[in-house]
């Protein structure tokens, strides 16, 4: 756009100057990483924080964390993309489909931890309320869901937020990649193989919180 706009109005087509120093920059620069959560952190945020408040934030860590969700993911999820299942024992668990991914390959994976399961019900209980929006996850506020999608920028601040609550230095360091940082961190440290972190289905990490 910018090289549009100079060339519309001045008449410039070449910037080897420009083009020298951002490339300079550029190589001069060190990316921070995102921050990862650890198992006591993840644990910690769904039993202590309040419901009313952060309930929404609970199951975007879920899905999140157990799916290996990027942001973009998580604010696309769709309703139709999470169904309930029952296994052959009986529990109840959530199927979610990760459709659209950054490697153009679908990715499933199963919610069976009970506990994890009954949190992300309790907030599909309150946001079928909303029919007007097929998205999964919608804006949360005193309770109750509102007519509004969580949009993918709101979803890369969540990782922050969790960080802020639980006053964890740094906590603008838990960027959008947080959570699937913390799920690679997580598999590396249960002897996993992080090639594997684009195929990982059916809840490759639920044994871990």
């Amino acid at each position: 756009m910018l090289r549009l706009t100079i060339s519309t109005y001045d008449q410039v087509s070449r910037y080897e100057r420009l083009k020298g120093y951002l490339k300079k920059l550029y190589q001069d620069h060190e990316p921070k990483k995102s921050l990862t959560l650890t198992q006591e952190q993840v644990s910690r945020f769904l039993n202590v924080a309040p419901d009313d408040t952060y309930l929404v934030f609970k199951v975007i860590l879920i899905f999140g964390f157990l799916g290996a969700m990027r942001r973009e993911e998580i604010s696309k999820l769709k309703r139709n993309d999470v169904t309930d299942g029952v296994d052959s024992n009986g529990n109840h668990y959530l199927l979610v489909q990760v459709n659209n991914t950054k490697t153009k390959v679908d990715r499933p994976f199963a919610i069976c931890d009970q506990d994890l399961y009954l949190i992300c019900k309790k907030y599909m209980g309150i946001r079928e309320k909303i029919l007007e929006s097929d998205r999964f996850f919608m804006r949360y506020a005193n309770g109750k869901c509102t007519n509004q999608a969580i949009g993918i920028d709101t979803c890369g601040g969540i990782p922050k937020r969790i960080g802020e609550y639980l006053k964890l230095p740094e906590a603008s360091r838990y960027t959008g990649h947080c959570l699937r940082r913390t799920s690679a961190t997580f598999l590396i440290d249960a002897g996993g193989d992080i090639t594997a972190l684009n195929d990982m289905e059916a809840g490759d990490l639920i044994q871990l919180l």
